[in-house]
C-alpha cells in the first residue's frame, strides 16, 4: 500500500467483513503472509516517522549550531589542550603535526591537484588508515564519527 491510511482502510474493511469467500487485502494468499507484510510495512512507517522527527529537530537547532558551533569546538579544544602558544604546538599536538607533514608531502607530490592531496590526507590517512594511525588532536572531537565511518566502510568492503 502507498500510505498508512490506505493500509488501515483496506485492512479494517477486510477485518470487519472477514469471511472465507472474501480475498485477503493486497492479493495475499494466506493470512500469515498478510500479517507479516503488514507488520513490516508499519515498522517501516514508524522508522520514517522517527527519521522525520529527527530531521525536524536538526533543522530547529541548525541555526544555533551554525552560530555557536565554532565557539563550542574551540572551548572543548582549549579545555583538553589548554591555551597553546606557538612553541607548545608541536609538542602538545604531535599527531596533528605528523598528519600535516604527511599532507604536505602529498601536496608536494601532486602540487596541481589539491583534491588528491586532501583525499590522501583525510580519506586515506584518517578514514581508511590500515595501520594504527593516531587521529590528529584537531579531529578528536569527531572521533566517534570517524570510527563510525571506518566501521561502515569496513562493512561495505566486506
Amino acid at each position: 500500500s502507498v500510505s498508512t491510511i490506505e493500509w488501515y482502510n483496506v485492512a479494517s474493511t477486510w477485518y470487519g467483513r472477514r469471511h472465507e469467500d472474501i480475498p485477503l487485502p493486497f492479493h495475499f494468499k494466506c493470512l500469515k503472509s498478510f500479517l507479516i507484510a503488514s507488520l513490516a510495512f508499519l515498522v517501516k512507517k514508524v522508522d520514517l516517522c522517527q527519521s522525520d522527527i529527527v530531521n525536524y529537530q536538526l533543522l530547529q537547532v541548525a541555526p544555533l549550531i551554525r552560530a555557536r558551533g565554532n565557539e563550542y569546538e574551540l572551548q572543548k579544544f582549549k579545555a583538553r589542550y589548554g591555551n597553546l602558544n606557538a612553541m607548545e604546538l608541536s609538542d602538545k599536538l604531535s599527531s596533528t603535526w605528523t598528519w600535516l607533514k604527511r599532507m604536505k608531502t602529498a601536496l608536494i607530490a601532486s602540487p596541481h591537484n589539491m583534491c588528491d592531496a586532501l583525499k590522501e590526507g583525510f580519506v586515506d590517512q584518517i578514514l581508511f588508515a590500515t595501520d594504527a594511525t593516531e587521529i590528529p588532536e584537531i579531529l578528536r572531537l569527531d572521533m566517534n564519527q570517524i570510527h563510525h565511518l571506518r566501521s561502515r566502510a569496513q562493512k561495505t568492503v566486506i
